[in-house]
């Protein structure tokens, strides 16, 4: 797995740091997460998610099998996973739909932000 994401990745439920364990990632409140093909898998069950994505990870994982693709073809044009080159529109919004199939590079923004004085950016809302 990531350096960076070792050292950055928090337990979805309550924010406290994780470990490595084998092929999953513990909290000290031993919630646990798998680690797939070096991926780590922070979906939660008790969370409604929003794209079907999620629901199969879930159940694969729930039936421990193994995530490999290899029926799917694992890039398209550029080196962009087919995957997001399919769903870019489903989760990014309908003004991408022309770009389904299409993409050059991932569509990650560039966010403004102010000096952030050596600190990280972090998703948490407490």
């Amino acid at each position: 797995m990531n350096e960076w994401l070792k050292e950055n990745l928090v337990c979805p439920r309550d924010y406290s740091d994780l470990r490595s364990n084998r092929d999953s990632l513990v909290c000290a409140q031993e919630h646990s997460y798998p680690v797939v093909d070096g991926i780590p898998v922070l979906l939660l069950e008790e969370s409604e998610p929003t794209g079907g994505a999620a629901l199969e990870t879930l159940r694969e994982i729930k039936e421990q099998i193994e995530l490999s693709l290899p029926d799917r073809e694992a890039t398209a044009e550029g080196g962009i996973d087919a995957y997001v080159q399919e769903h870019v529109a489903a989760t990014n919004g309908r003004l991408y739909i022309p770009l389904v199939g299409k993409l050059k590079r991932y569509p990650i923004p560039h966010l403004r932000m102010p000096n952030g004085k050596g600190l990280l950016f972090s998703g948490r809302w407490l």
